[in-house]
């Protein structure tokens, strides 16, 4: 099931194992690079590589860089080909290798060329052909958690026994019609949640090398971003010789290669090409199309448009990569060494198997291909191949130029055991959910490995099921937990080992429409404390402090404890005065008023009326499992407190005496687009309040002012200028039935009125 190459050396008569481009290659890109692979390790100084180039007559000139790898020598033009240029290579003799550690070896001189692509092969935005279907904004929002905003949409988890079992491993999942990025537990709590562009944001992973990546459309071209261990973002990867990556699929490892998909149009057809580049940036290896797709071998369905669909090129355990083109319903495996293709699985004729398969009555006829458009093919330890066969292709209804529909009823996780010697294709191990539907696209499978050394199966079922569905690995599945969402579907989804960190603080807000509705907001039950932490794992409770004080350094005095079992964990004011009271800064009497302590707390030179305003300031500190407090505290929070001193010496306290309606409000969440929105007013509030405090009259005011405003549309309050920024936004006259707006920390946005 795996194919030995040994020293296979198919270019420069016999003499390498890798040239790019090939010779007499059509349609190459005209900021392409020049590379050459013996396949063993160079022993040449740098300044000896510089002469061994020669590129059109020498009329070209550029820099001849060894590759990380040891072995890939590339010239990189100094300016870009001419379109339709006959490019012209001499490689001269002079290049040595190791034969063994006191052996090296010459290799000869070889020529060859190649023909750059016209005018109308340049790289393009490639619309997305994924049939994506927009989804409506829907849901209860009345207990939604108020440290998030109201359009983050929620995802469940469904166990056995109705509750999912915790287990360390976390869900990752990314909606790329609404921008979202998501990172559930295994018990369905969400741990991360972060909102990018619409329509731009997709393969959402934790990678083999550990880091976070996703794929985002940047500057017009698709790109993929890395975070850092704190959710920054630290480094962006794009395609060489001046493509636009493919957003379905990105990967990195642990030496800082990283493997890319490309979409390319060429006379009318989307040609597909796999990239290998090092850390350094340099294109170790590429595969494209148009090179090996000729003529009979050709496995396209129709001559036009989007016709093979790269989704995904996983690496299997030799250092080979499997692709999967779902429009031609063909995987085949590509050389890591030579790029050349070694076999090829589905793809009509041009299939080198013979396939075994199960439920063939469930066909509409035995004829039919034994996939259709699948999605992550992968090989697994033991050399099968395991993959979502989705059972449906979109056909013209979707802008698609050809048809294929699908042949079985239902979609399926389908692992296939290959003999490379027979050509035989056996299906060996199946399952398909109990609602027994088709996949219109998007989706994947994952086997994950268990201490217990029982292994399952997360089906991400794209669009006609559930997000994802765990089942155990064995001939009679069965269901171990699934994720479900009202509002949102996925690419594919992914359970992993994980710990997340963040450099942003905890996040808190004062809220007076979360326990009852904003009309009755005259009590301190009323009025609710929201604490969360995004992105962070393994917090156990929260540590609360309160204090006169306004210094955000300064915690004050540790009132009580409140144990974390969500994302956002709520206090309501009347819990706060009343671990207040058991800790001796305030204590109650009978009557129900307060008798405030002279310990902490004092209070200011009264009123007329006899009331005045006490002014209190929250912080949380989260401590994990392990009891350990985390070295990041959140910001004070402001709580004001209007207090009424009676004749027997007993206080009254209210809460403030306006509404916080945070149901509106989107914390964390700045500007979008900047073809959307513009700045009419950007107005200065530090006067109100003192640096580094989060006070929710600010945000109170800054709305006022946003609807005060006849060409405010919306507002964002930065907490650490401590201003007011008044908009005017066309994001909802784009046809969006949600805004298109980002994460940003530590801004608190919203409409100009709450409705």
């Amino acid at each position: 099931r795996f194919i030995a190459e040994n020293d296979t050396r198919p270019y420069g008569s016999g003499q390498y194992e890798y040239l790019h481009p090939r010779p007499n290659a059509l349609h190459v890109s005209e900021l392409t690079s020049i590379a050459v692979r013996e396949g063993r390790g160079v022993v040449n100084e740098p300044d000896e590589l510089r002469d061994l180039f020669t590129v059109c007559d020498g009329t070209i000139d550029g820099r001849v860089v060894l590759a990380l790898d040891n072995k890939t020598v590339i010239f990189v033009p100094t300016r870009p080909f001419l379109p339709d240029q006959r490019v012209n290579v001499t490689f001269r003799a002079g290049l040595r290798v190791r034969v063994d550690a006191l052996t090296s070896l010459a290799i000869g001189a070889y020529q060859w060329s190649f023909t750059v692509r016209g005018p109308s092969g340049v790289p393009m935005s490639l619309p997305n052909l994924d049939n994506d279907v927009r989804e409506n904004a829907a849901g209860d929002t009345t207990q939604r958690p108020r440290t998030l905003p109201r359009w983050a949409d929620a995802v469940e988890c469904h166990g056995v026994d109705g509750e999912c079992a915790e287990d360390g491993l976390h869900f990752f999942f990314s909606s790329f019609e609404k921008g979202q990025l998501h990172i559930l537990s295994s018990t369905g709590h969400r741990v991360w949640w972060s909102q990018r562009r619409l329509r731009a944001v997709s393969d959402f992973r934790k990678q083999p090398s550990g880091s976070l990546t996703f794929t985002i459309r940047d500057g017009g071209i698709w790109i993929a971003q890395e975070l850092g261990p704190g959710y920054e973002e630290i480094k962006k990867y794009t395609a060489g010789h001046g493509y636009s990556l493919n957003r379905h699929f990105f990967e990195v490892y642990e030496d800082g290669s990283h493997l890319l998909t490309i979409y390319t149009p060429i006379n009318g057809k989307v040609e597909n090409v796999l990239q290998l580049k090092d850390a350094d940036g340099n294109v170790l290896l590429e595969w494209r199309s148009c090179d090996d797709f000729v003529g009979a071998s050709d496995p396209a369905l129709a001559d036009k448009g989007d016709v093979y669909h790269t989704n995904s090129a996983e690496r299997t355990p030799d250092g080979n990569y499997i692709v999967s083109m779902r429009h031609a319903n063909l995987v085949f495996l590509v050389s890591g060494r030579t790029g050349r293709i070694l076999w090829r699985l589905g793809g009509g004729e041009t299939s080198d198997f013979t396939v075994v398969d199960k439920n063939v009555e469930d066909k509409n006829s035995r004829d039919d291909p034994p996939f259709i458009g699948q999605h992550r093919p992968y090989q697994l330890p033991n050399g099968n191949i395991l993959m979502l066969d989705n059972q449906w292709v979109p056909g013209e209804e979707v802008n698609n130029n050809f048809t294929s529909m699908g042949s079985r009823p239902y979609a399926r996780a389908v692992e296939w055991e290959l003999d490379i010697e027979a050509k035989t294709a056996v299906n060996v191990w199946q399952y398909a959910h109990p609602g027994r539907r088709p996949s219109v696209c998007c989706g994947g499978v994952q086997m994950i490995d268990h201490e217990s050394g029982q292994p399952s199966v997360l089906i991400s079922w794209g669009i006609g099921g559930p997000l994802a569905t765990e089942i155990t690995y064995e001939e009679n599945a069965r269901i171990v937990r699934e994720f479900t969402s009202l509002d949102m579907r996925g690419h594919r989804t992914f359970l992993v080992p994980f710990s997340g960190r963040s450099t942003n603080p905890p996040r808190l807000l004062l809220c007076s429409d979360y326990a009852k509705a904003p009309d009755t907001s005259a009590q301190l039950e009323d009025w609710t404390i929201h604490m969360s932490y995004n992105g962070v794992t393994d917090i156990a409770k929260w540590l609360v402090y309160v204090s006169t004080a306004r210094d955000p350094k300064q915690p004050g005095r540790y009132v009580m404890d409140k144990t974390k079992s969500a994302f956002e964990e709520v206090i309501t004011l009347r819990e706060l005065i009343n671990a207040m009271a058991a800790k001796n800064v305030t204590v109650t009497d009978g009557a129900g008023g307060w008798t405030v302590g002279d310990a902490d707390i004092t209070f200011p030179p009264g009123g007329e009326d006899g009331s005045t305003q006490l002014t209190i300031y929250v912080q949380v500190l989260p401590v994990t499992h392990g009891a350990v407090e985390l070295d990041k505290q959140s910001k004070p929070l402001k709580v004001p407190l209007s207090v009424v001193r009676t004749e027997n010496g007993t206080v009254v306290l209210s809460p403030p005496p306006y509404s916080v309606l945070c149901g509106c409000y989107e914390p964390d969440i700045g500007k979008g687009g900047e073809d959307l929105e513009e700045v009419i007013k950007d107005i200065s509030l530090r006067a109100l309040q003192p640096t580094g405090v989060v006070n929710m009259a600010a945000v109170v005011l800054c709305q006022n002012l946003c609807a005060a405003e006849d060409e405010c549309d919306m507002f964002s309050y930065l907490e650490e200028s401590e201003s007011c920024q008044l908009r005017r936004t066309s994001e909802f006259e784009q046809g969006f039935p949600y805004p298109r707006r980002r994460s940003v920390s530590g801004v608190i946005s919203g409409p100009k009125r709450c409705t």
